[in-house]
């Protein structure tokens, strides 16, 4: 526990003030809203930990009696094992702000909206503040994601060194979670694809066949901060449709940085790069969005579609990145984490596989 999650209790104690709220219950199990502000992380399939932060009371409690004693030394507070979430709410409580969701998984068990209707306690949903709160990582998370970019980095480049001896795509899934795993990351989830036309997915037991590209999407978790980064590359040499997919991927990052500035929206962003697709003829095979945030988990805010209406502030950590997938042939994925400044945005890590098209990298 660091003083910036006993600053962002605060914050969150302030917005429930001045909403007319006795205090805030967030609850999470595999995803980071009490982490958010308690630096517990709950871990495990079935356990989960609950947070409330009230006017004058603060209390942790986790759903695993053996796990009190870490989450009282990751976050600085006493924690005790409950049964049920709600039994982190003292008594005489009769209106909650409830965060337990983040941008895309809603994390909230039906039976604490009966437990809280049973005790007459009125609740509403206030985790949209919260999602804009942690789409600005602080100083010293943008240098976790940092770090986390640059392991990400040296996993690619070490599996490109060895990519012969993985004969299927468990292999390399494996080669490229394990290194990370070893040298710190807490979590780890590499996709890939093989060959022309391949979508990044998790593996299945597929050969990976002379000729095939190897085309990689890896998520991890490094000290507090999660970050993405894709990386494809030819083993055995590059066709003259991959040439012309990579070069369409370089140049197609290169825009949308350029339009990666405080005030744009995400959507007009994301038209930025489809305009340079469309210089290449290969907008029709634009496969996935253009990014979105990366901070406590992921995605965060903004996320690069079509449609988004969501601003870019100066603060966001984006993962960038840009994909061709022809079912024919052109077929390439590039991308990775910057960080958006006043002035535009900078490379997390600038000599990093993803940010520049060179004969070695490809």
């Amino acid at each position: 526990m660091t003083d910036i999650q006993t600053e962002r209790r605060v914050q969150l104690r302030d917005l429930c003030l001045s909403r007319g709220l006795d205090g805030a219950l967030v609850f999470a199990s595999r995803r980071s809203q009490v982490t958010y502000f308690t630096s517990y992380r709950p871990g495990f399939l079935s356990n989960w930990s609950a947070l409330w932060v009230g006017k004058a009371q603060e209390s942790l409690a986790t759903n695993f009696p053996f796990d009190c004693e870490r989450a009282s030394q990751a976050s600085g507070m006493h924690a005790a094992a409950a049964s049920r979430p709600i039994d982190v709410i003292p008594d005489g409580i009769r209106r909650v702000g409830l965060v337990t969701r983040d941008l895309v998984v809603d994390e909230c068990p039906p039976s604490l909206i009966e437990d809280l209707s049973a005790r007459g306690i009125a609740w509403v949903d206030i985790a949209d503040s919260v999602i804009d709160w942690r789409s600005v990582p602080t100083p010293g998370e943008v240098e976790s994601a940092r770090a986390a970019a640059r392991l990400c980095d040296r996993a690619f480049r070490e599996l490109q060194a060895q990519a012969t001896e993985c004969s299927d795509d468990y292999q390399v899934v494996g080669f490229i979670e394990g290194y990370v795993r070893s040298r710190g990351a807490a979590q780890a989830l590499c996709l890939l694809g093989l060959g022309d036309g391949s979508v990044v997915t998790e593996p299945l037991g597929r050969p990976r066949r002379r000729g095939d590209i190897v085309s990689l999407e890896l998520t991890l978790l490094l000290d507090s901060m999660w970050t993405q980064a894709n990386w494809t590359f030819a083993p055995d040499g590059m066709t003259a449709d991959n040439r012309l997919a990579a070069e369409a991927c370089w140049a197609t990052r290169a825009r949308l940085m350029s339009a990666l500035r405080p005030g744009a929206t995400a959507g007009r962003v994301f038209q930025e790069g489809v305009a340079a697709m469309e210089e290449f003829g290969l907008d029709p095979w634009i496969e996935y969005d253009f990014g979105h945030g990366v901070g406590p988990h992921t995605p965060e805010l903004p996320r690069l579609t079509r449609d988004s209406e969501d601003l870019i502030t100066e603060g966001n950590v984006v993962a960038v990145h840009t994909a061709v997938r022809s079912p024919s042939g052109p077929t390439w994925f590039v991308g990775g984490p910057v960080a958006v400044t006043s002035a535009g945005c900078e490379e997390l890590v600038p000599d990093a596989v993803w940010v520049a098209s060179t004969e070695g990298k490809a």
